[in-house]
């Protein structure tokens, strides 16, 4: 799948498939326009790979909270905020 598209392109054509899925960007690449495709995409949160360890865990605390909530992000369709 990689081969023919980049994943841009792939969380693209996921997001049009049904139960879609919670996304966070890891990117070296840390522009206005990746971003800005990235939340078109719906994305959780854009980590920048320099700050891998201190953006991912404390965005999984963020998310582990929400699913476990009542009325969580899986059940009400709201999405993860970071």
């Amino acid at each position: 799948m990689m081969a023919e598209m980049n994943g841009l392109e792939v969380v693209a054509a996921r997001q049009r498939m049904p139960n879609q899925l919670q996304i966070a960007f890891l990117f070296s690449h840390n522009s206005q326009t990746y971003r800005a495709v990235e939340r078109e995409l719906g994305a959780l949160s854009h980590i920048g790979k320099g700050n891998f360890v201190a953006g991912l865990v404390p965005l999984m605390d963020n998310i582990a909270r929400e699913l476990t909530a009542p009325g969580s992000a899986r059940t009400s369709g709201n999405r993860v905020k970071q």
